[in-house]
């Protein structure tokens, strides 16, 4: 209540000027809770921060249509899969341009080298760019890259997969949004120039419809729009990407001109929100997400060993009464709550009232510790919320629980030797790829097991049976039929054992300001820039200040700490940007914002740009004046 009256205060005093960015500069400003620690979304796990960025400034070898979700082409085709279902080969799109990046700038359009390239730095140890698995968290949840046998480019445009058995998941591990497509050029450039090899996972080069101009870690990112992308070009002249972790600053840097999109604002400012929806000054956008939430057993504990003290706690739990509280109703069920029944599932054979009475009993003897972790995704809140709804349920039943907070890295440490009782948990995936591995009984010899995932089995529960059942849902070849019969399997397996608890995929919410328009989410829930622009029409609210004929106070950049003058970025191409080689502000080492930056080997700097004297020859561009000696450009967006 505070908060919202501090705000109402704020918009007395400097009125509603969200529309303001549209009559001056065009540029979005994008405020999310996520971290930003690196440009590259193949060093991210499957997020919704790592799909913003991969969609803005990346592409990838093919697609999946947000709509069907049926495989498209990306920068590629398949026109060719081996009747052994081992080899794929793929031709690529010959108009494709990468970007260019301080001194870099690139000669030839994109070609097979590029792709083997990309995929290469993460699976061959002897590339210079080539880092463990656990390096690359969306890798660690499938076993796809470690079966690769081989890229080969059969031509500069054509290249081919070979794999070394048939892998179902193929295909969804390329069309995955961290999937993007590097540059090689720019990689032999960064090596050419004494720069460290992680320089390519912080300074950008990719084709996508927005381009670098500055990356400062974990604070914010500037890009411009490429004016050599071959879709529709995007129609707002910046796109900042900030990250503003307070929930309550984020909603007042929309009436300060700071921001023009925030993320998950809190339940107790919904209702100020609705109501500047219903003057069209802001917009709400909804969006599903695969950021699954559970509840893990620790089944090695005496207590716990039971199937049927779990079923009990399972039973304690309203799931549409959490929905409601946790995610305003908009959560959806990774498996869900049979007909007619609040808790979370009803097993298909109900336990005796004395096994009831038993195991209320058994529960009661000891307080349970409840075990929630800090998140960097924005859902340690709502573990927060869940672990209290979840205490006080188990208090309805007489049962006593104490919630125990730990950073990532000691929670993770404290799972895996199994120093816990309960532990609520969320990971990114769908249901196929999330189960499995969440109960598996052993490590395949091609998985890698990452240091910063919680996609691991740690409750000690053990079901052969079910281990073979999610094995056979891989088959693609499986009918309709077939596939249900084994769902219905394993979900009764999961009703009668309980060793964990299924509970709700969150939903992102997004606010936006009412003139944005053309806004759209991605399926791993971040958002796409590439149709973004201001609506000139005044909105029919009566604060709203239409985007004419207004005069406003340019947006301040987040974290830069003064407002940005005109005549930068985006309005002097010919600039050098402020994160190119040779500058300070490209070292996320040093960059501010940057901490310490252990993380990294000490940057090294690239030959001066101010003379030109000692550095090798500039490769040119082929010329984009004209035209002529380039293919002509596409029409429409994807």
């Amino acid at each position: 209540m505070r908060f919202l009256l501090l705000l109402t205060l704020l918009i007395l005093l400097n009125g509603f000027t969200g529309n303001a960015p549209a009559a001056e500069h065009n540029g979005v400003i994008y405020c999310s809770e996520h971290a930003l620690p690196y440009m590259n979304p193949q060093r991210y796990q499957y997020s919704p921060i790592a799909s913003t960025l991969a969609k803005a400034v990346y592409e990838r070898l093919i697609g999946r249509d947000n709509k069907t979700g049926e495989i498209v082409p990306g920068v590629g085709k398949l026109t060719r899969l081996s009747r052994d279902q081992v080899e794929y080969t793929f031709v690529l799109d010959k108009t494709v341009r990468f970007h260019s990046y301080g001194s870099f700038i690139p000669t030839r359009e994109l070609q097979a080298d590029d792709v083997i390239f990309s995929f290469n730095r993460m699976r061959d140890p002897g590339n210079p760019f080539y880092e463990p698995f656990e390096n690359f968290p969306y890798i660690t949840k499938t076993e796809t890259l470690s079966n690769i046998k081989d890229i080969v480019a059969v031509s500069p445009h054509i290249v081919r997969f070979i794999l070394k058995e048939p892998d179902p998941d193929f295909l969804d591990f390329l069309a995955i949004d961290n999937s993007v497509i590097l540059s090689k050029e720019y990689a032999d450039y960064i090596l050419e120039h004494g720069l460290p090899p992680e320089y390519i996972d912080y300074n950008a080069v990719g084709t996508g419809p927005f381009q670098e101009t500055s990356f400062i870690r974990e604070r914010y990112v500037k890009l411009k729009p490429f004016p050599e992308y071959r879709f529709d070009k995007p129609r707002i002249s910046k796109l900042v990407i900030n990250r503003s972790w307070k929930i309550n600053k984020r909603l007042s840097q929309m009436f300060t001109n700071e921001c023009h999109i925030i993320s998950n604002p809190s339940a107790s400012q919904l209702t100020f929100i609705e109501q500047h929806r219903d003057r069209n000054e802001l917009n709400i956008l909804n969006r599903k997400t695969v950021n699954a939430t559970f509840i893990i057993f620790n089944t090695r504990k005496d207590v716990l060993k039971n199937r049927h003290t779990r079923r009990t706690i399972a039973d304690a739990i309203n799931i549409r009464d959490l929905n409601e509280a946790v995610y305003f109703g908009l959560g959806h069920y990774i498996i869900g709550a049979r007909a007619g029944t609040n808790n979370i599932f009803t097993p298909d054979t109900e336990p005796s009232n004395e096994e009831k009475l038993a195991s209320v009993l058994e529960l009661r003897r000891t307080p349970l510790r409840i075990s929630v972790f800090e998140s960097e995704n924005g859902s340690g809140n709502y573990q927060i919320k869940i672990a209290e709804i979840l205490k006080s349920d188990l208090e309805s039943i007489g049962v006593k629980s104490e919630i125990h907070k730990y950073r990532t890295d000691t929670g993770l440490r404290k799972l895996r030797s199994g120093n816990f009782d309960m532990a609520i948990i969320n990971v990114y995936s769908n249901l196929d790829s999330v189960i499995a591995p969440l109960l598996a009984c052993r490590k395949t010899a091609r998985r890698r097991q990452s240091d910063t995932e919680f996609m691991n089995n740690f409750t000690g529960w053990c079901n052969v049976y079910f281990d073979n059942i999610m094995t056979s849902l891989k088959n693609r070849r499986l009918s309709d039929h077939e596939k249900m019969s084994l769902y219905l399997n394993a979900r009764h397996i999961l009703l009668e054992e309980m060793p964990l608890i299924p509970l709700l995929y969150s939903s992102n919410r997004y606010v936006a300001l009412g003139n944005l328009k053309g806004l759209r989410t991605t399926a791993a829930g971040g958002l796409d820039f590439r149709n973004v622009y201001f609506d000139d029409e005044k909105p029919a609210g009566k604060s709203g200040t239409g985007a004419s004929g207004t005069s406003l106070k340019t947006p301040v950049v987040p974290g830069a700490g003064v407002p940005e003058p005109p005549g930068t970025a985006a309005e002097a191409p010919k600039t050098v940007p402020d994160s190119s080689p040779g500058t300070p502000a490209e070292d996320p080492k040093t960059a501010p914002g940057s901490a310490s930056g252990k993380d990294r080997p000490a940057q090294k700097t690239a030959p001066a740009s101010s003379s030109g004297k000692d550095r090798p020859a500039q490769k040119t561009a082929p010329a984009s004046s004209s035209g002529k000696d380039r293919p002509a450009k596409k029409k429409g967006g994807r």
